[in-house]
């Protein structure tokens, strides 16, 4: 539930600022689009050639690239929900987008 549908106007905020709160989440998902959208074009997904720490072999796993923006993007991504991470060494971010993700695929069966 987001920040917006929590505040009660009149009672807990004044409406303006009700407004300015959803201001600022139409805001962030479009910053949050918008990384979505570098990090599928900046960042590798390769097929998994083996089960390795969280990655399941045969399915399109995803990684930074041990690259520092590429890192902080996909664990922004994770934070909001976009992103699934299995693996993490410093820079290296391994994880996958939700239509590549064996887990969800596991819970639709």
């Amino acid at each position: 539930m987001s920040l917006s549908d929590r505040i009660r106007p009149n009672c807990e905020a004044a409406p303006w600022v009700v407004e300015e709160v959803k201001k600022l989440e139409r805001e962030n998902a479009a910053l949050l689009d918008t990384v979505e959208d570098l990090a599928r074009q900046h960042c590798y997904t390769g097929t998994a050639l083996r089960d390795y720490k969280g990655q399941v072999a045969g399915t399109l796993v995803t990684d930074s690239g041990a690259l520092t923006t590429d890192s902080i993007a996909l664990r922004r991504l994770a934070e909001a929900g976009r992103f699934r991470i299995v693996a993490e060494y410093g820079r290296m971010v391994v994880g996958y987008w939700p239509e590549n993700d064996p887990q969800k695929k596991e819970a639709k069966k």
